[in-house]
Order: C-alpha cells, then sequence, then structure tokens
C-alpha cells in the first residue's frame, strides 16, 4: 500500500522502501533478520473496533447505524435457526447501545439498557464491567456494590412483598 501524487492511498502501489524478494534495506524477511513482511491482508476490524472508532470520531449517527445493522443481522441469523456463532452476541449488542446513550450525554438510558442485559446474561463480567463505568461517569458510584450485587438474582420474599404492597396501594399501573 502506497501513496500517489494525490495523497490518497493506493493499495496496489508498493511500500515506499520495499524491494524485490521482500527485502527491507539489507534485511530478509525471509532470513528473519528483519521486519517481517507479509502478503495477508490486515484482520478485519471487529464491530467493537468499528463501534469505538465512530463514537471516538463523534460520528453517532454512525454508531447507531452500526447498532441497528448488527442487531438485524443476530435477528436474521436466530430466524434462521442458525447453529454457526453469530457474528455479533446479544451481550456485544447491549454493551454498544450502551456506549452509544453514554456517548449521547443519556446515562439513565444507559443503565436501564444494562440492567435488561444482566437480567439475562448475569454472570456477564463486561456488562457488569460496564455497568460499574457508567455508575461512575453518572456519578452513581456509592450505588455500584449493591446494584451489582443485586442484579441478575431473582426477587427475594421481601421484594415479592414490596411489590405486592405497591399493588395494593394503587400506584402501580398493573
Amino acid at each position: 500500500m502506497g501513496s500517489n501524487n494525490t495523497g490518497v492511498i493506493d493499495e496496489k502501489a508498493p511500500l515506499a522502501g520495499l524491494g524485490e524478494l521482500g527485502t527491507v534495506g539489507n534485511a530478509t524477511a525471509a532470513t528473519g533478520q528483519g521486519p517481517q513482511v507479509s502478503d495477508a491482508p490486515p484482520p478485519e476490524p471487529t464491530f467493537d473496533d468499528e463501534l469505538r472508532a465512530a463514537l471516538r470520531e463523534d460520528r453517532l449517527s454512525g454508531a447507531r447505524t452500526l447498532v441497528a445493522n448488527a442487531e438485524a443481522v443476530l435477528a436474521a441469523h436466530e430466524a434462521a435457526g442458525n447453529a454457526e456463532t453469530p457474528p455479533v452476541s446479544r451481550v456485544d449488542l447491549a454493551a454498544a447501545k450502551a456506549r452509544v446513550a453514554m456517548a449521547t450525554g443519556d446515562g439513565p438510558a444507559a443503565r436501564a439498557i444494562l440492567v435488561q442485559a444482566i437480567e439475562m446474561s448475569p454472570k456477564s463480567v463486561p456488562l457488569r464491567t460496564l455497568m460499574t463505568e457508567v455508575m461512575l461517569a453518572t456519578g452513581r458510584a456509592a450505588d455500584i456494590r449493591p446494584v451489582l450485587h443485586h442484579l441478575g438474582k431473582a426477587p427475594t420474599k421481601r421484594d415479592v412483598d414490596l411489590g405486592k404492597n405497591h399493588d395494593k396501594t394503587g400506584d402501580s399501573s398493573g
């Protein structure tokens, strides 16, 4: 990959300083005595790489499009009953949605997305880590430990009783 006089990268142009047969200066890649030259293309960026790049470059619409496309691919993958591992998991998708929400300044939405995702995947360390980051960023550091301790666990008898009392007072829409 080199560049032409217009400053545009030309993928087919040879790299500057690369001589014939994969030599750089006096070192030959074949002998292992210098920089290794590989004909293999660089690995494709992952969904997470692309999302982080879009958010870093403040391309929120691009980040939202990435998430929407990944969600559509995952839904199609699940609908087809495909046994292969999907390109993006539900955990990755939830984390991406929470990151987009945080980038737009919507901490409560990010927390809500993560609460729902952690309830679905209670042992997911990446989701719990991201919840910690979101809560720190939104000034809720004191609540981190109790929230993470409670998330993903079955309701206790006390929780159920509180819910019943709430329903009797007419404060609930249910």
